[in-house]
């Protein structure tokens, strides 16, 4: 049993590791990573802890001593906050402090990094409007982006995603506070406010209230298929219900619990061809499974604005449904 679910943790570790990967590379964006590994371990030891595991039984778990489990906990929580520099942050900051530079100069100042990661870093401060370049080639020229241009373009996309991840924290914590999500999403609190205003503007959320101890409600939450802002929100919404329905499985006692038809899930793969009789069928299932998911949420949320579930008696029913098209002799394709 204990060597069954060795292999369950590495298989799901393995995935995790797959997903990070493509979130970190996706559009063209190269995430900082440097500190994951860290930020893993920290949030494992502290997730298993409130478990009701002892910290000895911890340490034991990750293979390390007491002493250097707890000084190695203690010293990442110290610096949770810090973030190690990166070259993508390196070289941005070369070319700010130079107030600009060609590539064959940025080229030199990094002849350690592999010139293709280097070259790759420029083109994604280019693209993502931190800096600007001139030329092409090896005579490309590089600038920091000016002050004003920058805020108002990280203002607009910060706006963007803080704006669905407020509205998914109100969400799933009916009557939150003002102060309370300033201090989820502290990084940048004016923002915080800019993103409640417009949601409560556009009647996506309900405030009740003023000042720090303003409460926040919604009915709803709803991101279109297809919306390039807020895919972050839709992205973790996804991730967050098949890991809860998991776990929820799992404090059960497994698949053969008593409770299996209300919580679980089921994977199906169909192995067609193109002009298998069943082609169409089998890929309009997704198509088919929302039409007919959203007409009961819509159903559901008309009945709830009308007659208000009072928060001591509700109950949260989370239906998860995913496809995917993976052809041979090619990489897999998300639908």
């Amino acid at each position: 049993m204990i060597v069954e679910t060795r292999h369950l943790i590495d298989a799901i570790v393995q995935q995790t590791t797959l997903l990070i990967a493509q979130l970190a590379t996706s559009a063209g964006i190269r995430a900082p990573l440097a500190n994951i590994a860290d930020q893993v371990f920290l949030d494992l030891a502290n997730e298993i802890e409130q478990q009701g595991v002892t910290r000895e039984v911890v340490a034991d778990m990750f293979g390390i001593a007491l002493r250097t489990y707890q000084k190695k906990v203690n010293r990442l929580r110290e610096s949770v906050t810090e973030t190690e520099q990166t070259l993508w942050q390196s070289v941005l900051s070369y070319v700010r402090e130079h107030d600009g530079a060609t590539r064959r100069q940025v080229l030199a100042a990094f002849a350690r990094d592999d010139e293709r990661h280097v070259i790759a870093v420029l083109n994604d401060l280019v693209a993502g409007g931190l800096l600007y370049a001139t030329g092409r080639g090896q005579h490309a020229a590089y600038g920091p982006t000016p002050d004003h241009n920058q805020r108002a373009m990280l203002q607009e996309q910060g706006l963007d995603t803080r704006l669905h991840l407020l509205w998914l924290e109100i969400a799933d914590h009916p009557g939150v506070t003002r102060g309370e999500l300033r201090k989820r999403f502290g990084d940048r609190t004016e923002l915080v406010d800019q993103a409640l205003a417009t949601l409560a503007a556009d009647h996506r959320v309900r405030a009740e209230g003023l000042g720090e101890d303003e409460r926040f409600h919604t009915q709803r939450l709803l991101i279109p298929v297809g919306s390039e802002a807020g895919w972050e929100t839709a992205v973790f919404d996804h991730f967050r219900a098949v890991c809860t329905a998991i776990a929820g499985k799992l404090r059960e006692g497994g698949p053969g619990s008593g409770k299996h038809h209300l919580i679980g899930g089921t994977t199906l793969c169909f192995e067609i061809q193109p002009g298998h009789p069943c082609e169409d069928e089998v890929k309009a299932l997704l198509g088919h499974f929302r039409e007919q998911a959203f007409a009961l949420w819509n159903r559901v949320s008309k009945l709830n604005q009308a007659s208000p579930i009072a928060e001591a008696n509700r109950i949260k029913v989370v239906f998860y449904f995913g496809q995917n098209v993976i052809r041979a002799n090619a990489e897999e394709s998300g639908s």
